[in-house]
């Protein structure tokens, strides 16, 4: 049962607005306007059966995707006798908008921007840093999904990019 938090992200966004962003989520610049200023926004998978990225969801209050897909999934939630897939928010998700074509259209309007660009840092961090490299995929996304999930030797290796990124001047905790 611990996708709970999706459900709490959802009845956040849904009565509250504003943007739901994963702890493991890297800002190399702030949220572009074109983002913050719509009434809903998700990355996006191509190819994928996960249409959406949870990770980062921007809504205003009361927004009709965020309110059909809060409701399914609490349903969803209500009934289950087992917890079901890791990814069911996002199978519920694309059932939504498949089949009602409301909120198919509603879908339609939002802007494509792929989510694997904002994951290319997370298939880095177990490599030896470069430079160059880190400033070319920060170039590309002004975020980056990382991830929590690592091999002790990857986390433990200050030659890494994850050991580069978890130095005190780039968390802010200098001393």
């Amino acid at each position: 049962w611990t996708k709970f938090s999706n459900l709490l992200r959802l009845k956040l966004l849904e009565n509250h607005g504003g943007t739901w962003v994963d702890a493991t989520v890297f800002f190399a610049r702030a949220i572009p306007d074109q983002i913050a200023e719509r009434d809903f926004f998700v990355f996006q998978w191509d190819h994928d059966p996960r249409i959406v990225a949870t990770w980062f969801m921007h809504s205003r209050a009361h927004y009709p995707l965020i309110t059909a897909i809060s409701a399914a999934y609490e349903e969803y939630w209500l009934n289950a006798k087992v917890p079901g897939d890791y990814f069911m928010f996002h199978h519920i998700f694309e059932a939504l908008v498949i089949s009602d074509a409301r909120l198919a259209a509603l879908w339609r309007r939002i802007p494509k921007m792929p989510a694997a660009v904002p994951h290319e840092l997370q298939w880095m961090l177990h490599l030896p840093f470069d430079e160059t490299a880190f400033r070319s995929t920060l170039d590309r996304s002004w975020i980056q999904k990382l991830t929590y999930k690592l091999d002790e030797t990857v986390a433990g290796d200050p030659a890494s990019f994850l050991g580069y990124l978890s130095r005190p001047a780039l968390t802010g905790l200098q001393g």
